[in-house]
């Protein structure tokens, strides 16, 4: 029987359930007039029925604002088509490299729009996308950043005055390709706090018998040598270098040129398509800029010094050149 009830439309439910209830009510009136038990036996019928009435009345309510959740999502999405499609890709209309990231970002986006038909387009996207990607490539290659070094550190807190640095990672790109790498994790000589060890599941116990920083600093100058840093809100990370280099030896750290792609990504969003955007993360700079394969790599394994150091070299790869210097 519910089975066969839930099989009818909420129309036939409607109608079923009203025609009940009129009979349930025209038994509470007999009942009234003529004898208790009738009464009662009308109110027992009666109540269930109108609580499934209100029942069916909500599922309807909410199927209607389904459809017009859908309807406005389904003219959102062909709407946003319509403003994907009419960007100009021609490869001999890109001028630098960041403009070949936003285009392929563009042309992901129309792959995976409802919307989308091949004929609307006099190349395959495919092959456009790795044309576009190849031309990024040398674009970034012929930039004055091509050699740099990737920095990411993981700490006991915030405050690069009081707090430690518990891992650090450094990746070393020459020529626009990855050659090698720098990691290790730190002993503070401090306790790492709860909620320092919630994310970046570093604890105690982990770095309780690795180097200091200070035994760490000679091979971390080699590997740097005269190489420009990189590195996700610059900011913290060089503060924090800077901070355990004066600590141990009482002098300033070696100046070296440093670059946040936090607020080159900024910058470059705004020159290109003139509005701010929206997240500045650095998964949000993944999501965007780079490919399926990396971004789960990247998800498996955010927070920790490592993987993060790799995405921001990567990322950095995807947007620079010289016209940011202009």
């Amino acid at each position: 029987m519910k089975k066969w009830f839930n099989n009818l439309s909420l129309k036939q439910q409607k109608i079923i359930l009203i025609t009940l209830s009129i009979i349930s009510m025209i038994i509470v009136i007999v009942g009234v007039i003529v004898n208790f038990y009738i009464l009662f036996i009308g109110i027992v019928f009666f109540i269930p029925l109108l609580i499934l009435l209100n029942i069916v009345e909500k599922k309807k309510k909410k199927k209607q604002e389904n459809i017009t959740k859908h309807d406005i999502q389904d003219s959102y999405e062909r709407k946003k088509y319509k403003e994907l499609i009419s960007n100009n890709f021609d490869l001999d209309s890109i001028k630098n490299n960041f403009q070949c990231s936003l285009l392929i970002m563009t042309l992901n986006q129309i792959k995976e729009n409802n919307y989308f038909n091949h004929l609307d387009f006099n190349f395959n996207i495919d092959e456009r996308i790795n044309e576009i990607e190849l031309l990024g490539k040398k674009f970034f290659n012929e930039s004055k950043y091509n050699n740099f070094i990737a920095l990411d550190l993981e700490t006991t807190g915030l405050n690069p005055e009081n707090d430690r640095i518990i891992q650090i990672a450094l990746i070393k790109v020459a020529n626009g390709i990855i050659v090698d790498k720098f990691t290790s994790l730190v002993n503070p000589q401090m306790h790492i706090s709860s909620k320092a060890s919630e994310i970046n599941g570093i604890y105690d116990e982990d770095v309780k018998n690795n180097k200091t920083i200070q035994e760490i600093f000679p091979d971390i100058m080699n590997f740097i040598e005269k190489y420009p840093l990189v590195a996700h809100n610059a900011k913290f990370d060089i503060s924090f270098l800077k901070n355990e280099y004066i600590r141990c030896f009482n002098k300033n750290m070696p100046y070296r040129k440093n670059i946040c792609t936090m607020k080159l990504w900024k910058k470059l969003f705004f020159k290109f398509q003139n509005e701010d955007v929206i997240s500045a993360k650095l998964n949000t700079l993944v999501i965007n800029l780079l490919n399926k394969e990396e971004i789960n790599e990247y998800q498996k394994n955010k927070h920790d010094a490592y993987c993060d150091a790799i995405a921001t070299a990567k990322v950095f790869m995807k947007m620079y050149d010289n016209s940011v210097d202009e």
